[in-house]
């Protein structure tokens, strides 16, 4: 999982906002374990709070200051298929999860298997076969800076069409007020 970012747009660790009486970064890991991760881990330097939240181990990113990239590249030295999804991503359900999984898995010839809702690509929602990506994303980090969706563009993937409300990703207050509405809305039907 990634929490290694600023946070600057929500003012304080985003991975630690609650929503609800939970923490973020707490609601995406107790979903990959949910959905049958067997090891969830945090990855970035500045997230060591985040993963004791979470009660995830964190490592350091392999390439510091790389951004999501330098987290992607980490956890791909981790094990032979990864699941990379970002702390701020609270609708996520493990069914997501699994969808993700089960189509990389249906897919011999696919690198990666990446979330999509409509026309958007959600990079930071995705799972990937380590041997064959790992070369590529660090071939990326050592050309300098570049972008998930630029090493996407190299790689063989399968986009899975999820629903849009399960991927907000929430920077700012105002979008975490957003999705705390929408979703205490759906409690009370």
């Amino acid at each position: 999982m990634l929490a290694g970012g600023r946070s600057t747009r929500m003012g304080s660790d985003k991975a630690l906002v609650p929503v609800g009486d939970v923490p973020m970064v707490r609601i995406v890991a107790d979903v990959l374990r949910a959905a049958g991760i067997e090891r969830v881990y945090v990855a970035g330097s500045m997230s060591r709070r985040a993963g004791l939240v979470a009660g995830c181990e964190v490592i350091d990113d392999i390439a510091e200051g790389r951004g999501p990239l330098g987290g992607v590249a980490t956890a791909l030295a981790l094990a032979d298929t990864v699941m990379v999804c970002t702390c701020d991503v609270p609708g996520i359900d493990a069914h997501d999860v699994q969808t993700l999984l089960a189509a990389l898995r249906s897919q011999p010839a696919a690198d990666v298997a990446v979330a999509r809702s409509g026309v958007q690509i959600h990079p930071l929602v995705s799972v990937w076969r380590s041997g064959p990506t790992r070369p590529i994303v660090l071939d990326a980090i050592a050309e300098g800076p570049a972008s998930v969706m630029s090493v996407l563009d190299r790689l063989a993937s399968v986009e899975v069409e999820l629903p849009a409300t399960h991927l907000v990703n929430i920077n700012t207050p105002g979008e975490l007020a957003e999705f705390v509405q929408q979703h205490s809305g759906r409690a009370e039907r």
